[in-house]
């Protein structure tokens, strides 16, 4: 898809990976839905308590969907910079998908995206 816009593919990080997992898990077995859990903490926060340098980043979110691609085109096709994140400047990624214990059809999508500092 970022090659379809003359991008690089982005770099897998093991530790942003691992931030979107946490979130993800978070907010299907707390039943929230936001960029914010619930005492405040953003992306931006989790990112730097995990230890991960960015000079740029973006998070996006998604619920619900089952199948990865409609999460893809769920964000390509949104007006909220969903799109932006994806085709953004960044250079790594991590995702993390979990999975609501009580409706196993509602899954917790977490994608972060960032630039390492120079």
């Amino acid at each position: 898809m970022r090659a379809g816009h003359e991008l690089g593919a982005l770099e897998h990080h093991a530790g942003a990976t691992e931030t979107a997992l946490a979130h993800s898990r978070d907010m299907a077995s707390n039943q929230y839905f936001s960029h914010y859990d619930p005492n405040g903490v953003g992306p931006f926060d989790r990112m730097e308590n995990n230890s991960i340098e960015f000079r740029s980043a973006a998070e996006n979110l998604a619920r619900g969907q089952v199948v990865p691609i409609d999460v893809v085109e769920g964000w390509m096709n949104s007006e909220h910079g969903h799109r932006e994140a994806m085709l953004g400047h960044y250079t790594h990624t991590g995702i993390g998908v979990a999975f609501d214990e009580e409706n196993a059809n509602r899954p917790y999508f977490t994608q972060l995206y960032f630039t390492k500092p120079n």
